[in-house]
């Protein structure tokens, strides 16, 4: 099953750190979130 973060965020064109930014984690928590 694709993951739905990494998708909504391929589709921005964002990196793990650009979204990171703008929603208040850090990359390694997208990171965490996306591989969970």
């Amino acid at each position: 099953m694709d993951n739905k973060l990494r998708v909504l965020r391929a589709e921005k064109k964002w990196s793990q750190a650009e979204l990171a930014e703008n929603i208040g984690v850090s990359r390694q928590a997208v990171n965490a979130i996306e591989n969970g």
